[in-house]
């Protein structure tokens, strides 16, 4: 891995290192101000050598602190004179290609597979989309780490001078997911329906699944696969109960993470509910199954053809052409 190029970006050595500030909850990345970005960077170039750490996360590491401080150079001059925060995310401390190969990026999962470094915190998330993993060195920052899943070969890793939100507890963690045809909750999402509520209760439809009733609040693909977030539901006196406006601002301030509906009051047949635990539902993406390549076997074709015709009623067999 090549060394980052070394850059004095002060003219005064300072030996007081400002800390960064959260702008409200948790769930907001900090703010600095371009003398407290500055002191942050500092801090980690010079505690970064006393950290015993596997020589491949050393590098990768300074390798973060080096290009962010670069970067930092080509936006600082717009804020020199301003004593608001610095928004550090325009910087896109995203390591490229060209900086930390894919290759090294598949070492680095490997290394931290473990979830025991000495001397580092380690947080892993994993969904049906994406797998991530966070490494957070106090005083130091923290290295993002992300794999596309789906059988994409898409890496991604980035540094921040702080402790990331990728740090955090997520509601996405760990949650049980289940396959279902893609047809029997394409048309009963109320992401809509809840988006446009504001402080009203939004009237929603349901997916009952195992005697169990389900809320989709939103869906996504990836590759060849298409999952939903389906929330289940309970009597809204079993959960502190919340309007999609209030959901809104404890996004704004931090303080629920963005997607979180849990506690989403809506209503059911003129009955009123709040949406509780998360469940992914998910199925192959309808425009792979139902549109399958020309090189497949006519014989699959077919078969595809017949099963979609009777369970999608939109279907046409004329899309094939």
């Amino acid at each position: 891995m090549k060394k980052p190029i070394q850059t004095n970006l002060f003219a005064e050595e300072t030996q007081e290192y400002p800390q960064c500030e959260i702008i409200h909850g948790q769930w907001n990345e900090p703010a600095f101000a371009l003398p407290q970005l500055h002191a942050a960077l500092e801090l980690a170039r010079k505690t970064l050598p006393s950290v015993s750490l596997p020589q491949l996360l050393h590098d990768a590491f300074s390798l973060g602190i080096g290009m962010f401080s670069m970067r930092l150079l080509k936006e600082q001059s717009r804020y020199m004179n301003s004593d608001k925060p610095f928004p550090y995310r325009i910087l896109s401390s995203t390591l490229e290609e060209t900086e930390i190969p894919d290759s090294r990026i598949l070492e680095l999962f490997n290394l931290t597979s473990s979830g025991n470094i000495p001397g580092a915190e380690i947080r892993k998330h994993s969904n049906c989309i994406v797998t991530s993993t966070g490494i957070y060195l106090e005083n130091i920052g923290t290295l993002e780490l992300r794999h596309w899943n789906g059988g994409t070969t898409q890496l991604h890793a980035k540094y921040v001078p702080t402790r990331s939100t990728i740090m955090l507890p997520s509601y996405h963690d760990n949650r049980p997911q289940i396959e279902l045809p893609y047809a029997l909750w394409e048309h009963i999402n109320s992401c809509m329906e809840i988006s446009m509520s504001n402080d009203k209760i939004p009237s929603v439809s349901t997916l009952t699944h195992n005697s169990r009733k389900y809320v989709i609040t939103g869906n996504t693909s990836t590759n060849k696969k298409i999952y939903a977030d389906a929330w289940s539901i309970a009597p809204i006196e079993k959960i502190k109960t919340l309007t999609h406006k209030q959901i809104l601002e404890a996004y704004a301030d931090g303080n629920m993470q963005r997607g979180d509906c849990h506690g989403q009051i809506v209503r059911i047949v003129g009955q009123l509910y709040a949406l509780d635990e998360l469940t992914i539902f998910y199925d192959d993406y309808p425009a792979y199954r139902f549109n399958p390549p020309k090189t497949m076997p006519s014989a699959e074709q077919e078969a595809i053809a017949e099963y979609a015709e009777e369970n999608i009623p939109e279907y046409d067999e004329e899309t094939q052409e």
